[in-house]
């Protein structure tokens, strides 16, 4: 019997609670836990040992031994009742058709200490996409899904002084134009930048739905027939289902490039890889706002999420901030 810390969407005071399951579980494995009675959806965090004290069993009788020694299968089973029944240990519940991918993982945690936030909050925006998806599209994800498959990519749930950071290329795309918001030329020069860079999945991100409807009605789609261009603003709206499934779907994935326009709650998308993400009108004020219950600087978790997935980052703003500027020269000098 293997041992558990899940993470939930659950504060009910601790942050992880610990479940059992008779198999091997990956680190992100999405689960099912049983939380007063209700089914909560929860990811595994970690492995965790839960001691027992060794007991003096009664001998049983083995036939396929031939012996009045109790045999090793037996004695673990009996074990793991005693540590299920001492310490009052549920069992998980259901295993769900999909794995986080550790890069994620190791985002919500340094997003959680940079911005003072619990990891169950983290969780739960990292969830919204995920409650877009219909029974059917649970049922396509289930019969693609590989239980034993794992990412093979190092998880680091120690203390936050161990948090790795891999520091991303930074790049200032300033703009001459009189007019960021909407401008046609800023926007062309990003979709051309991502073509010839060969960027495979690129985030761009807006302070604001109306500065993003704006930018994507400009585009031709004809001129970019070769990347596939999704909406994203974590409503239940059809644009925003689609760019889930684009993540989890096997029928949506194709040989495209793939760019998503979104809102800061694209930070929290299901992602396995991100070429570049760019942060569209750096400066706006619209960057620093509760979501979801959790408050930070859209810009700041963008370099954190760079930093996992080892991503281009660009800012791009006529009027740059001055912290983001100069962090910008410095990385680049090096």
């Amino acid at each position: 019997m293997y041992h558990y810390a899940v993470l939930t969407e659950k504060f009910i005071p601790i942050s992880f609670l610990t479940y059992s399951f008779e198999e091997d579980l990956a680190i992100g494995q999405l689960v099912e836990v049983e939380i007063r009675s209700s089914l909560e959806k929860g990811i595994i965090w970690q492995k965790v040992e839960v001691a027992v004290e060794k007991q003096s069993y009664p001998q049983v009788e083995s036939v396929a031994q031939g012996s009045a020694e109790m045999n090793k299968t037996e004695q673990n089973n009996i074990e793991d009742e005693v540590v299920e029944k001492k310490y009052q240990i549920k069992s998980i519940s259901n295993i769900l058709p999909y794995q986080f991918s550790i890069s994620t993982l190791n985002f919500w945690k340094s997003f959680g200490f940079n911005n003072f936030s619990n990891l169950n909050k983290v969780f739960s925006a990292g969830m919204e996409s995920f409650n877009l998806l219909t029974k059917a599209d649970w049922k396509t994800l289930a019969a693609n899904f590989d239980l034993t498959k794992t990412t093979g990519e190092y998880f680091n749930n120690n203390s936050k002084d161990n948090l790795i950071l891999k520091y991303p290329k930074i790049n200032y795309l300033n703009t001459e134009f009189e007019n960021i918001v909407g401008d046609i030329n800023t926007l062309l020069r990003i979709m051309y930048l991502i073509r010839n860079v060969n960027y495979k999945n690129t985030l761009i991100i807006f302070p604001e739905i109306k500065l993003l409807k704006k930018w994507h009605s400009q585009i031709n789609l004809k001129e970019f027939s070769d990347i596939s261009i999704h909406t994203f603003t974590s409503g239940k709206d059809k644009a925003s289902k689609m760019a889930v499934k684009s993540f989890l779907l096997p029928e949506t994935q194709n040989a495209k490039k793939k760019v998503y326009f979104t809102t800061r709650s694209g930070l929290f998308l299901p992602f396995i890889n991100i070429s570049a993400i760019f942060v569209v009108d750096e400066s706006n004020s619209m960057y620093i706002q509760d979501q979801g219950g959790l408050y930070f600087d859209t810009r700041e978790s963008a370099y954190l999420l760079a930093s996992q997935f080892s991503s281009d980052l660009y800012y791009q703003s006529n009027f740059p901030s001055v912290r983001f500027l100069g962090l910008s020269e410095t990385k680049t000098k090096n």
